[in-house]
């Protein structure tokens, strides 16, 4: 269980730039999905995460059952789910598409910082649903639930603690 004082941002790139040979650019442009004016992580995000191996397995005539030569991790999904307020329903609408549109690129990344530690995934267009508890035109929140899937290796990871030898 997280400290009650552990700092948690979460941040999803919002300005990807792909060249021809498939290498992806970032260019710094993140949005802050854990502001708590505009975005808050709500309950379930981070809670479960799935993964499955592709094996490679071999089998004897002559031994039973059989075994893995060779496994690797395929995508991780993971559950995101992020209240997106606002004054108004239409602010709530425009908030919505922003995120909306970072989320259903077909690659982008997110940041995750807890405390000083710090994880940057590789994820790919993301599932998700929109809930509001009101008519969407009288709504002020709604919750964007997402799937969100990700590469296994994280890209980059960093801790205060570890590089200054603390």
């Amino acid at each position: 269980m997280a400290d009650a004082g552990l700092s948690v941002k979460v941040s999803i790139s919002t300005d990807n730039i792909y060249n021809s040979g498939g290498v992806s650019a970032y260019t710094g442009a993140w949005l802050n999905v854990n502001d708590g004016s505009s975005y808050k992580i709500a309950k379930g995000s981070f809670e479960n995460s799935a993964t499955t191996f592709r094996k490679d397995e071999v089998t004897n005539p002559f031994v039973e059952g059989k075994y893995v030569v060779n496994a690797l991790r395929e995508n991780v999904t993971e559950a995101l789910n992020i209240y997106v307020l606002g004054t108004d329903n239409i602010t709530v609408r425009n908030r919505i598409q922003t995120l909306v549109d970072a989320i259903r690129a077909n690659q982008f990344l997110i940041k995750v910082t807890l405390g000083n530690a710090q994880q940057i995934w590789q994820c790919f267009a993301a599932d998700f649903t929109i809930n509001t508890q009101l008519e969407f035109l009288h709504s002020r929140r709604a919750t964007v639930n997402m799937t969100v899937t990700r590469n296994p290796t994280v890209i980059l990871s960093t801790d205060s603690s570890v590089t200054t030898g603390a």
